[in-house]
């Protein structure tokens, strides 16, 4: 379990790193299945509705000490299918 965590965690780092930079992984993700993102690069007001809109449930990082805005959690522990979905619909999301 753990190698694939860290297999999708890999992906989701190489993933923005190409098709998004705009979305940062600011901390090293080790220990956990959650990502911390810095999408204030994307400067969409309301980052949180505005995945969930088009098919990506994040969570908002405010409760977790984040500026409005800012910060989203993403948990990647999930199917490889999933996640690939999960970015496609990002991506799609941003380039409209």
């Amino acid at each position: 379990m753990v190698d694939y965590l860290r297999s999708n965690r890999d992906y989701l780092a190489e993933f923005f790193r190409r098709e998004i930079p705009d979305i940062v992984i600011e901390a090293p993700v080790e220990a956990t299945y959650l990502a911390w993102l810095n999408v204030k690069g994307l400067g969409i007001p309301g980052p949180v509705k505005h995945f969930e809109t088009h098919g990506v449930g994040l969570s908002d990082g405010v409760p977790f000490g984040a500026r409005p805005g800012t910060h989203l959690r993403m948990n990647f522990g999930c199917p490889r299918a999933t996640l690939v979905e999960a970015l496609a619909r990002m991506k799609a999301s941003v380039r409209r």
